[in-house]
């Protein structure tokens, strides 16, 4: 038999992921989950073993949630039609994804809940020393990352529907700016409430689905909040 590539156990595994997102609700909602609390961690002053603990809370639910989906395929192709002990084992599969995901829930809480009486003062310390030129940085890698991110699924570009909306992203990024800039947060949710409208009419318009517009919204914001929070650090 023919020795595999070392690139072809990476596609394979790369293509386990997308399997899983593209049938599995649950994994697209352990990634949003996943987004957000990495946006979050952006704009808190984690420690090093805090933020270790999070992408290891964040690793195991996605992997509970893989070997959920691959026990699922393996049961539905031994015993295609319904058997009791084929329902019990994915009874505890999805079980030990719960276990993961109440544990991840846990962490999130010891990590971020000291925080959140000190975010405001925190968040604004950081980046009010940001020199304003860093907003055409990261509208420029916003941009980038949403060019790559387009093209790189289908080996070519294309502007109409796809994952992420680069509509949403840049109107979230954009929104971000008016709260690192103007460092009112009254601003900022008018900002934010054109950005959730562009998006809306993304949606509406049927160019994108919900998945794709959030995903772009979290691209957005993450991308431009990373910019910031390094800026503030003075990398």
């Amino acid at each position: 038999m023919e020795k595999r590539k070392l690139a072809d156990s990476f596609t394979d595994a790369i293509n386990g992921v997308l399997y899983s997102l593209k049938t599995e609700r649950n994994m697209r909602i352990h990634f949003l989950a996943a987004g957000l609390v990495l946006l979050l961690s952006i704009f808190t002053d984690l420690g090093r073993w805090e933020a270790a603990a999070l992408l290891f809370a964040i690793a195991i639910v996605i992997m509970s949630e893989l070997f959920n989906t691959a026990l699922e395929t393996a049961v539905d192709l031994a015993s295609p039609d319904f058997h009791p002990l084929a329902a019990r084992a994915k009874q505890v599969a999805a079980g030990a994804v719960l276990t993961a995901a109440a544990i991840a829930t846990l962490i999130g809480a010891i990590v971020f809940i000291p925080r959140l009486a000190d975010f405001h003062p925190l968040f604004l310390r950081k980046v009010a020393q940001v020199p304003a030129y860093l907003s055409v940085v990261a509208i420029a890698l916003c941009l980038l990352v949403i060019l790559l991110a387009k093209a790189l699924p289908r080996g070519e570009f294309f502007l109409q529907g796809g994952m992420p909306s680069g509509h949403s992203a840049v109107s979230f990024a954009l929104a971000a700016l008016t709260l690192f800039l103007s460092r009112s947060w009254f601003i900022y949710i008018i900002a934010f409430g054109i950005a959730a409208l562009v998006a809306q009419s993304r949606v509406e318009g049927k160019i994108h689905t919900t998945v794709e517009v959030v995903a772009g919204a979290l691209l957005g914001t993450f991308v431009v909040g990373l910019v910031f929070q390094l800026g503030g650090y003075g990398f």
